[in-house]
């Protein structure tokens, strides 16, 4: 779906000088970690359904009419080791086919994917064209295995740290949780 251009300065302010037409699509929907604090969680109830197939269609549409910024709606785009693997074959694919490459956003989760390490993750999201990646870290106060997160505190800064060479990584924090 093509972006309103008047929306990508406040979506992505940090990237709005570099891009010109931003669009988004949706690889999946729902979540299966079980964050306590999350609306993924309360109204899916830990369902999630890949949508790669359609992405696939809306991905093709957006280079047809020149979009050179997605933002990869996915609540947790990298939960699932093929889903990931599958998803980053085919943006790499088509940025290869193509002389305007497109270049995406995507959130992920302080998660090991199988046997593949942190900094092979990252490294491959960012040859399939991702600048940028946003990873919850929620509260750093708390204890995060409380909120129902994977991986400690420690676990989430070294995950951070090993994209930081390959792409632009947001930490989100969310200040005032019930534990608070």
């Amino acid at each position: 779906r093509l972006m309103k251009k008047e929306w990508i300065p406040m979506i992505f302010p940090e990237l709005r000088d570099y891009f010109e037409d931003a669009g988004s699509t949706q690889t999946g929907t729902g979540c299966p970690l079980g964050c306590n604090f999350c609306t993924n969680k309360r109204f899916l109830e830990g369902k999630y359904t890949r949508t790669l197939g359609i992405a696939e269609q809306e991905i093709k549409a957006l280079y047809e009419q020149c979009v050179d910024f997605t933002f990869v709606r996915d609540p947790m785009f990298n939960t699932h080791p093929k889903h990931v693997a599958d998803s980053l074959e085919f943006m790499k694919e088509q940025n290869e086919i193509h002389d305007k490459k497109m270049r995406w956003f995507a959130f992920v989760a302080v998660k090991k994917l199988g046997k593949m390490s942190n900094e092979e993750f990252f490294k491959k999201m960012a040859e399939a064209g991702c600048l940028e990646a946003a990873v919850g870290v929620e509260d750093p106060l708390d204890n995060r295995e409380d909120l129902g997160k994977h991986g400690s505190l420690s676990e989430a800064v070294d995950f951070i740290n090993a994209g930081k060479e390959h792409l632009l990584v947001r930490a989100l924090l969310i200040l005032g949780l019930p534990s608070h």
